[in-house]
């Protein structure tokens, strides 16, 4: 019987499965002043400070080993970016293999969620027997789940301002999880001649030898979703929001209390349309609205204060702050606005930095209501 014909993808997994667990950081492409990458005893290798970093430092752009240019992507979408590769940038991928020995009997199965499409639907194709390889995208929250692929379980990221891609870090891929990350990373389509880069910054100060993570999931989900959310990328988060939420006065159980809030904010209250002040100022309606506006303003306004007090800061918190700002004008209180704008801006600028897309609109929103308030000003002193 004739030998079965192997393939570079059986010698890497060979090559992989054959190196040693206390082998040595890889030698990286991209060296940084910023942080060290090095292995820890239980979360596999991590990225840690080695000088003390303030808030808003970009610390990475990095430009992806593989890009998927779908987020509903399948196992023949992650192959056939996978086979362009140079045998360099294949070990690469291969490196990034999870080291929490993923067990399949562990990940989220079921049924799909009702929103998922045809083509989400059959991403919840059991994994081969053989290798349980994964790309996880945590945008795809309601039918997540492994992929079978001749490539390892990693961590990929949206590779697209506007999520519509997946891609492989180098780099980026190897920050890991925390539900209070210190970091936060986007896809900057600007930078890199127009070809784009991966970015992380630091959102809060971060002191040497501190590790530097990110968010896998949604911020307002409670213990038991974060943990179905997380449980495929084979880790139980040991955060400070994951600790025991059963010990009065801990940062868990305020934190489980807090993120509940959020999240009945954000589906009873957010929801609510703010909408243009250009109705008449009489009639049942008007007062309706007006009273509409206030709800929405006051969620709003709390939704900064617990993000705050969860230490949460990512772009969301920035979007919080711009709709403010539209309420405020909506109502003609347009020094509030601005001020508030500009609380939106400075968050962007911390997540994202000043050049990123969505920063530079925020900011334009800034300029224009700043010129709106010069423009009522100036209107005020003709008047006297």
């Amino acid at each position: 019987m004739a030998a079965m014909a192997t393939t570079p993808q059986d010698h890497l997994l060979s090559s992989l499965r054959n190196t040693s667990l206390t082998s040595p950081p890889p030698i990286l492409s991209h060296p940084t002043s910023h942080f060290t990458v090095r292995r820890t005893p239980t979360k596999g290798y991590a990225i840690f400070a080695h000088r003390p970093i303030k808030a808003g430092t970009r610390i990475l752009s990095e430009p992806p080993l593989l890009v998927i240019p779908n987020t509903e992507y399948l196992a023949e979408d992650v192959d056939k970016e996978f086979a362009k590769l140079s045998d360099t940038d294949r070990r690469k991928v291969w490196s990034l293999a999870s080291a929490h020995g993923q067990d399949e009997g562990k990940w989220p199965k079921g049924r799909a969620h009702p929103s998922c499409g045809a083509r989400q639907k059959k991403r919840t194709t059991p994994a081969s027997p053989s290798i349980q390889p994964s790309y996880p995208s945590s945008k795809l929250m309601p039918c997540k789940s492994p992929l079978t692929t001749s490539t390892p379980p990693t961590t990929s990221f949206p590779a697209s301002t506007n999520g519509g891609g997946a891609g492989v870090f180098e780099i980026a891929s190897r920050f890991n999880h925390s539900c209070v990350p210190n970091a936060h990373f986007s896809w900057n389509e600007r930078l890199g001649g127009g070809e784009g880069r991966m970015t992380v910054y630091v959102v809060k100060d971060v002191e040497e030898g501190e590790e530097i993570t990110l968010s896998y999931c949604d911020p307002y989900y409670d213990p038991a979703l974060r943990r179905w959310e997380l449980q495929h990328y084979g880790f139980m988060c040991d955060c400070a929001a994951c600790g025991d939420s059963g010990v009065e006065g801990s940062f868990a159980a305020g934190s489980l209390e807090r993120r509940a809030r959020l999240k009945e904010i954000e589906e009873d209250v957010l929801s609510r349309e703010g909408g243009l002040v250009s109705e008449e100022k009489n009639g049942d309606g008007f007062e309706v609205r007006v009273v509409e506006r206030k709800i929405r303003l006051e969620g709003l306004l709390e939704t900064v204060r617990l993000s705050r007090e969860e230490g949460l800061v990512n772009p969301g918190l920035a979007e919080t702050f711009m709709a403010i700002a539209q309420v405020c004008h909506d109502v003609g209180d347009i020094k509030t606005a601005v001020r508030a704008a500009k609380n939106g801006v400075h968050v962007d600028t911390l997540c994202m930095g000043d050049e990123h897309p969505i920063t530079v609109a925020h900011r334009a929103v800034v300029q224009k209501l700043h010129e709106q308030m010069l423009e009522m000003e100036r209107r005020r002193e003709l008047e006297k």
